[in-house]
Order: structure tokens, then sequence, then C-alpha cells
């Protein structure tokens, strides 16, 4: 397998091996990333400061990884990715390398590293570790990579499959110390396999709130609408355990509180739904104050329910409405 066979995997605007990387013409590389870009954009073009940027960020990898590559042997099988784009939040990493046993997430700014910055390239590997099967294998780096960064910031890594450390932050001189940290941490060879499973592992982001309503009210469990076994012993071990304090709760006649936190389309909402609509609690109602979310799930239930049962309208939204209520509404009515 040469460096072209993995060049232009969908989703991905730019993938090699790094040698094969390192080997490419920096046009020939910014012409690939314009092609993906012109497939995604109705324009058909790339704006002329955008290949400036691809150029330059080429530039700083190109002068980082050569040196690693000569001195570590099982570097050909390090596989790069440029502009790997994350679904359904419009974003794209710059930069992600696959090497030993790593999953470098690199994000390039001219400007100094601020706070928003530092979140980016945080979320990316955190959607990384929720969504992405292989990345689950692999611990993952975030690195913060800027043209004015006057001090750095590199961060001891954690090995930990699926664990996002925290951000490191360089400027491009000193980008090759914080990969090199990472690799020579990692006790685990690289091999050209993983670099390709990495790039051809689907993205499985947690179903829609309406397509996750609409199954659990036809009846599905959340098994059923989970996407990977990850993410149904995630959903499971969350619900179980709001399911066991609801159940403490109504024997001993207490209340309580309970806080879920998590990525955004983690499935803090479908954990929610999937106990309101559980068989242990058959008066139980999903409640938000998110009142156009209210409004779109009820509708989708009520036309799913009339188109599944053949049921009048009437009765169709007295049935959607009972399992989700817009909680200022009925905090009105109690």
């Amino acid at each position: 397998m040469n460096s072209q066979d993995l060049i232009q995997r969908p989703g991905i605007g730019y993938s090699s091996t790094v040698p094969g990387f390192l080997e490419t013409d920096t046009d020939t590389i910014t012409g690939a990333l314009s092609y993906a870009a012109a497939s995604r954009m109705s324009t058909g073009s790339t704006e002329h400061a955008q290949i400036i940027a691809w150029s330059e960020s080429i530039g700083w990898l190109k002068r980082t990884l050569a040196p690693l590559v000569s001195s570590e042997p099982d570097s050909s099988g390090w596989v790069i990715c440029l502009e790997y784009e994350i679904p359904r939040r419009s974003g794209r990493i710059d930069c992600t390398l696959i090497a030993r046993g790593v999953v470098f997430v690199i994000e390039f700014k001219h400007d100094t590293a601020d706070q928003l910055a530092r979140l980016q390239v945080e979320d990316y590997g955190m959607e990384l570790a929720t969504f992405h099967r292989e990345s689950r294998h692999f611990p993952i780096i975030p690195i913060l990579c800027t043209g004015n960064a006057r001090e750095d910031h590199h961060v001891t890594p954690n090995f930990k499959s699926g664990y996002v450390n925290r951000v490191s932050v360089t400027n491009p001189n000193s980008l090759a110390r914080a990969i090199s940290i990472g690799i020579d941490g990692s006790q685990t060879r690289s091999t050209l396999e993983d670099g390709v499973s990495w790039t051809e592992s689907p993205y499985e982001p947690i179903p829609t709130i309406v397509e996750a309503a609409t199954t659990l009210f036809a009846g599905h469990s959340v098994d059923e609408i989970s996407r990977t076994d990850s993410s149904i012993e995630d959903l499971n071990r969350v619900r179980f355990t709001l399911e066991s304090i609801a159940r403490d709760s109504v024997s001993s006649g207490s209340k309580a509180i309970c806080f879920v936190t998590g990525v955004p389309g983690a499935g803090k909402t479908l954990a929610g739904l999937s106990i309101a609509h559980s068989e242990q609690f058959d008066r139980a109602t999903f409640l938000s104050g998110n009142g156009p979310l209210v409004k779109v799930l009820s509708e989708s239930l009520k036309r799913d329910l009339m188109s599944r049962t053949g049921v009048k309208s009437d009765v169709a939204k007295r049935e959607a409405t009972t399992f989700i209520s817009n909680v200022h509404v009925r905090l009105k009515i109690i």
C-alpha cells in the first residue's frame, strides 16, 4: 500500500502516510484540499487566503515531521489527515496525526492562543472520543499551534484509550516537541493498518432528538437506536442509575434531582426520553423548558402515531403531550 491509496477519503480533504505527505509537494496537497472544499461549497472555488493558510500550515507540518520520521523506525506506519470533517458540527479538524497508537488533534491559528481556540481543539478531541469508533481505542492529544504563541504549554499525556488529554499550546518551532512527548511516552508500535482503520472508521453520532423520540414512542428500546456498543453501554449505565434513584425516591417518599452532563449530541436528552418511556414509570413525563423543541417533538410524535395506528388527530395529540410537555405550562397547571 502506498500513500496514494489513502488520499481523498470521504469527509477528509487529504490523507496519506506521513512519509508520503513529506514526499508530496505543497501545491499538490493544497490542490487536493481545494478540490474537496469545492465539492462542499456551491461556489466551487476556494478563497486565496484559505490556500495561503493551508500552504503555511503544511510547511509547518513538514518542517516538524521530517526530523521525527528520520529518527523513528516505525514512522512508515504513521498516517496524517488534513481537514477531517466533523459531521453535524460544520467543523473540520486542521490535522489529525495517527502515530504510535496516539491520535494527535492539531489546530492551527495564526494569532495568539485565546480561550476560544483552546476550547475548539478540545471540543474536536471530545467529538472524536465520543462519536468516532476507532478513536475510542486511542489516547487523544489535542494540540493548539499558533504562529504568535510566546509561551509553550506541553501536557504530559495520559495514554488511556479514549482519553482526551488537556490541550498543549505550542508554536511552529516547538510543535515537534509537543508531538515527541506523545510519541516517546507511548508503548505502542505504529502499524499502517491502524492508520487505515482510523481513516475508514465511521463517525456515529447519536440520532437526532426527533428520530430518538419517535423511535422510543413506537415501542423500541434505547439499544435499538444507539449506533455503537459503547454508546449503548454508556446510555444504559446513565439510564439504570437514574431509574434506581427514581425508584428509591418513590419508595421512600423523598425527592431527588440529578444532573447529567456531556458534550452536545452525547445522548443526554435520549437518556431522559428513554426513562420517561420506561415501563417502570407509567406516569412519567419528559419535561423540557425548550418550548420550540416540545412543539416539534409533540407534532412529530402525533404524526408518527397517526401514521402507524390510524388514530384520529386529537387522540394522537393527547398521547404525544402525555409523553412530552413544556415544563413551564406543566408547572402552571400544577
